[in-house]
């Protein structure tokens, strides 16, 4: 009984420290690109490969537990004319993420390239979107 206490209080400390040891902290910061040319003429080198409404870029900074990880989402609003098959939807993904990263000042300034492909739809002043997103490796892309 009278070393309950003592085991009780060794049962916290170990639970405490698994606790630490188990949690994750992460921050998000802006990380804006910077291109050789202008965005008009890289957009429009992106709207040779797909129509579009509108083309968002946001570069981010992640970092986890002490590592820093970059990631440029590009971000293609309402595509025209775009297949649903997974397969060329992944090639046409590719083949944007190849032209924004030859259009960075830096192409090692971002690690991933996301592409996102959304659909949007305004009726009655309801917004409804749906995406479809692929994530590629700068270093693969060629």
């Amino acid at each position: 009984m009278h070393n309950m206490p003592a085991i009780a209080r060794c049962i916290q400390f170990v639970l405490l420290i698994f606790l630490f040891a188990a949690c994750h902290y992460s921050t998000t910061s802006i990380k804006n690109p910077t291109f050789r040319a202008s965005t008009d003429s890289l957009g429009e080198s992106v709207m040779k490969l797909v129509a579009c409404q509108k083309i968002n870029l946001d570069g981010k900074e992640i970092n986890t537990d002490g590592r820093a990880r970059t990631a440029l989402n590009i971000e293609i609003l309402n595509p025209g004319n775009v297949s649903s098959n997974t397969d060329s939807l992944h090639t046409l993904g590719k083949e944007i993420a190849v032209v924004i990263k030859g259009g960075l000042t830096d192409p090692k300034s971002f690690e991933v390239l996301n592409v996102i492909f959304i659909n949007q739809k305004t009726t009655g002043g309801m917004s409804v979107s749906s995406n479809r997103g692929f994530e590629y490796q700068a270093d693969t892309l060629k």
